[in-house]
């Protein structure tokens, strides 16, 4: 009874997941299936502008680009001739990871500054 009741709320965090966790969820033992699936959410259509909306596409404009190169990957191990246009995919996805981890730090850096100020 608490692995069912373990799956069923394994099932409802994925649902609230960030980006990318369903590949770590499959690393961890999770379903193959979802290891490379689009993660889209319904909170993502619900925000608006600002800072939290700006996040939330830049999440989903990284895990596209990670989507696409990973489609593509698999249309050149099938035989699809079109290998440079998929590293410039892989080239893309790295390079747009790497500057959502840049922004990532410099906010984790400007959280850590505004608490240790004396007030």
């Amino acid at each position: 009874m608490a692995i069912a009741s373990s799956v069923a709320s394994s099932d409802a965090l994925l649902k609230l997941a960030p980006a990318g966790y369903d590949r770590l969820h499959t690393l961890a033992g999770g379903s193959v299936a979802s290891a490379f699936q689009p993660w889209h959410t319904d909170r993502a259509s619900s925000v608006d502008g600002g800072f939290t909306g700006a996040l939330t596409r830049a999440l989903d404009q990284v895990n596209a680009h990670d989507w696409q190169a990973h489609e593509m990957m698999e249309g050149v191990e099938a035989g699809a001739d079109n290998l440079v246009e998929t590293v410039l995919a892989m080239q893309k996805a790295a390079r747009s990871m790497q500057l959502l981890l840049q922004a990532r730090n410099r906010l984790v850096e400007g959280y850590h500054e505004l608490f240790n100020q004396p007030v």
